[in-house]
């Protein structure tokens, strides 16, 4: 059992490996390309539609698997034919919408309607939460509830990890450990057939990841990262069913926390922001921790490790038993809520100066604009950088070829030791790959909001000065005007 799982994992590795440069091509003639700008972090223009190769890889391993596996395992899926076309109908729907999506650029409402399509084709093909384990009161259907839920479920899971897929090779690389995990629960629980589907969709994404890992030569695009999602939401469903021994719904949160629980603070930093809760931002855990200075590789790395210590979690607690799981689940959001406190959040007063941050970046931003000269503008940005708590700050402005332009420095506390002897955060503003400016900041002695926090607060800002800076028309001797 354990060689034919290794078998048709390697070969879902090997078929993506092979197919993805198909796609990459593809996506060339076809104008699916990421052009640098904006909140995307490439120097150079990358194909996307990588999804497609990882789609196509695993329904090919997952056809020849099913027509060489004992009729007993099928049956233990406990899915009818009617069903199963059902799914398959959901998942080409949204692999169909993200790669028209990679090329046309869809209006997020467009999006939405796709992926909600796709999940209520779903939900009618079994993938569908039925009920839920309560301590005290066993498993509890949800009657009505069961549709909406289901649907939101499905939903969820596929944007989380649509959203996590803003990092080279980090949306690939956790969904392959989260796939592992919940076909470890499947294997372990006897059912083989969920197991190896599993295994084959964590083997497409470790195949997609030879050409996806720091620096990409491709990226998935949305047809990858919504088709990984979904796939993932149906399983972790499907698996939560009464008749199939496979992974249960707690377990899936907690292998699923990394990219779930990302979306849920996101959507709540963006809703005290003022913003839909559904923008895009560069304020993920995964840009907050680049913005430390870490390099994307490593970034990766940590975050597959913390996918990988949630799954191994998820593993233990399904295999123990459902009173097991639902201690490790209250346990995992209990130390979440305990880090999002540590990365911003205090108690209300707090919250009502991080509102009035949020004001005083959105009012800067707004008033950056050709023809104010740099003196005038470096003065607006380190009130607003007094404002949220930094000590001292350092901006390096250079021309387009790279050459300095101007050297601004200013202590941003009346007294100059109230500084901390940590080394300052150094932070880039690049336009297509070229470096505009430099931003050192110095954290204030005692600290109250974490650093990581308030950079990811004044990432909108950052943003606008580095296109203040691309638009303005002022020669070096205007720049340098006070």
């Amino acid at each position: 059992m354990i060689a034919e799982l290794a078998l048709y994992l390697g070969s879902a590795v090997g078929l993506t490996a092979a197919m993805t440069p198909l796609a990459a091509g593809l996506a060339k003639r076809v104008g699916a390309m990421a052009i640098p700008a904006g909140r995307h972090g490439h120097a150079l223009a990358t194909p996307r539609l990588g999804g497609l190769a990882i789609a196509v890889s695993f329904a090919i391993v997952v056809a020849l698997a099913v027509a060489n596996m004992p009729l007993s395992w099928l049956t233990d899926l406990h899915l009818s034919s009617g069903q199963v076309y059902l799914l398959l109908l959901g998942a080409g729907l949204i692999l169909l919408g993200g790669g028209l999506d990679d090329i046309l650029d869809f209006a997020p409402s467009t999006k939405l309607t796709v992926q909600l399509a796709g999940a209520v084709l779903a939900y009618f093909g079994s993938a569908s939460i039925g009920s839920v384990y309560i301590p005290g009161l066993g498993s509890t259907p949800l009657g009505a509830a069961d549709f909406p839920a289901s649907v939101i479920w499905m939903l969820a899971i596929t944007n989380a990890i649509n959203l996590l897929d803003g990092l080279d090779g980090l949306a690939a690389g956790v969904t392959a450990v989260i796939a592992t995990a919940m076909g470890a629960v499947a294997f372990g629980l006897g059912n083989p057939a969920f197991a190896v589907i599993c295994f084959v969709l964590a083997g497409a994404s470790c195949g997609f990841l030879v050409h996806n890992f720091h620096p990409a030569r491709v990226f998935m695009g949305d047809s990858g990262s919504n088709f990984l999602g979904f796939c993932l939401g149906c399983l972790s469903l499907i698996g939560n069913r009464k008749n199939v021994a496979a992974v249960g719904l707690a377990a899936s949160f907690i292998i699923l926390g990394l990219p779930m629980l990302d979306m849920l603070f996101s959507m709540l930093r963006r809703t005290m922001q003022g913003r839909s809760p559904f923008s895009a931002d560069r304020g993920h855990l995964h840009h907050m921790l680049v913005t430390l200075g870490l390099s994307q590789r490593r970034v990766a790395l940590i975050l597959y490790v913390v996918s990988l210590a949630l799954g191994i979690l998820g593993i233990v607690g399904a295999l123990a038993g459902k009173p097991v799981v639902g201690y490790v689940l209250i346990t995992m959001l209990a130390l979440a809520a305990i880090t999002y406190r540590l990365f911003g959040f205090r108690m209300w007063n707090d919250l009502l100066r991080q509102r009035s941050w949020h004001r005083a970046v959105k009012k800067t931003s707004a008033a950056l604009v050709p023809g104010v000269n740099l003196n005038r503008s470096w003065k607006s940005l380190a009130a607003v950088l007094r404002l949220m708590g930094f000590g001292a700050a350092e901006l390096h402005v250079y021309k387009e070829d790279g050459q300095p332009v101007e050297l601004f420095s200013r202590s941003l506390e009346a007294n100059p030791n109230g500084t901390t002897s940590m080394p300052p955060v150094c932070l880039d503003l690049r336009r297509n790959g070229r470096l505009r400016a430099r931003l050192y900041l110095r954290d204030r002695k005692p600290r109250t909001v974490s650093m990581m926090y308030r950079v990811a607060i004044l990432r909108p800002l950052l943003d606008s000065f580095e296109e203040y800076l691309h638009t303005s028309t002022a020669t070096s001797t205007d720049l340098r005007a006070g």
